[in-house]
């Protein structure tokens, strides 16, 4: 029984310790940065792109690999056939540049914050000046 709460024991010491308490919180600003960035990417972003576009989009590209006319994508799928959607790939591009702007500016902002440099001391600094 002794061994069953060693084993206890160190769980605990390690998901109290600093490192797993900091990678946790990071995945859950990560998850609400997504949802963040998501609503930006189709509410803001993709409207824009669109309208530059004249109403075509990104989402509706691609290239049937059938004889036929499709005028949709999901016509396409509908019909069976096979498809090179690469108006999924843009927008998913269009999405990751737009995500690294965004936490390279956390990040940029986070190095403006008081006490960096004690952070830095200590080997915790974000690494970006």
């Amino acid at each position: 029984m002794a061994r069953g709460n060693s084993f206890i024991e160190e769980i605990k010491n390690f998901m109290t310790t600093g490192n797993s308490v900091y990678t946790a919180v990071g995945v859950i600003i990560g998850a609400a940065l997504q949802n963040v960035s998501d609503s930006l990417v189709s509410n803001i972003i993709m409207p824009i792109v669109n309208t530059v576009l004249n109403g075509a989009g990104v989402k509706n590209k691609f290239i049937a690999l059938a004889p036929g006319v499709f005028s949709t994508l999901s016509e396409a799928e509908s019909a069976g056939v096979e498809i090179i959607d690469y108006g999924n790939l843009i927008g998913t591009a269009i999405y990751f540049c737009l995500l690294a702007v965004i936490v390279y500016a956390i990040i940029k902002a986070m190095n403006k914050v008081p006490g960096k440099s004690q952070n830095k001391q200590h080997g915790q600094g974000v690494g970006m000046d």
